[in-house]
């Protein structure tokens, strides 16, 4: 996950933090500051990096526990940062 761009780092955050599976396009979607072609070069990194599956317009997380790898990984205040922001961003 060192490996992520930011933009992809940061909406995997979101869907972790949104623990609703399924959710990546509306996340997406609540990223304000990720055109569409940045949130689709962020969906399509989290895909080849095998964090997320795709399956026609939903996404998941490949294994149930790393939405939990990525919410530990937060600090506290991202943590609150990510949380305040969903699903209003």
């Amino acid at each position: 996950m060192q490996a992520l761009t930011a933009d992809a780092r940061a909406l995997a955050e979101l869907i972790a933090v949104s623990e609703q599976p399924g959710l990546a396009g509306a996340a997406g979607a609540a990223v304000p500051e990720l055109d569409r072609a940045r949130l689709f070069a962020a969906l399509q990194q989290l895909v080849t990096s095998r964090l997320l599956l795709s399956a026609a317009d939903h996404y998941a997380f490949y294994q149930r526990g790393v939405a939990q790898v990525l919410r530990d990984a937060m600090s506290a205040q991202r943590w609150r940062e990510v949380h305040a922001c969903w699903p209003t961003c």
